[in-house]
């Protein structure tokens, strides 16, 4: 599960705090400033309900590296059917197959 806990019908009770990444994406519809200024009045709401997050300074970067991973690791599950972690702990094996078949330059 994704940390959540469903417990009466309709209502999510969180089990723990996410760790986010949050920042602004470029653009032209809107000007930067205005971004800024909905950004800053939004991020104060996570610190008061106690959400863990970083501000990240160049956004279409990140995802673009998160795109990546998951890429790696969603098509590793997929064949596998399990979870990164039961992969990895599946035997002493899995994690120098993992690094070989993530860094194959098709050598």
């Amino acid at each position: 599960m994704d940390g959540r806990n469903p417990n009466l019908h309709g209502y999510i009770t969180h089990a723990k705090n996410e760790y986010m990444q949050i920042g602004l994406f470029p653009s032209l519809v809107s000007p930067s400033a205005t971004e800024g200024t909905r950004f800053f009045t939004f991020s104060p709401l996570l610190n008061a309900g106690g959400t863990k997050f970083t501000v990240l300074e160049n956004m279409p970067l990140q995802c673009w590296e998160k795109f990546a991973w998951n890429a790696a690791w969603n098509s590793l599950a997929a064949a596998t059917f399990l979870t990164s972690h039961d992969w990895l702990s599946s035997s002493p094996g899995a994690m120098p197959m993992t690094r070989k078949l993530m860094t194959c330059h098709g050598d």
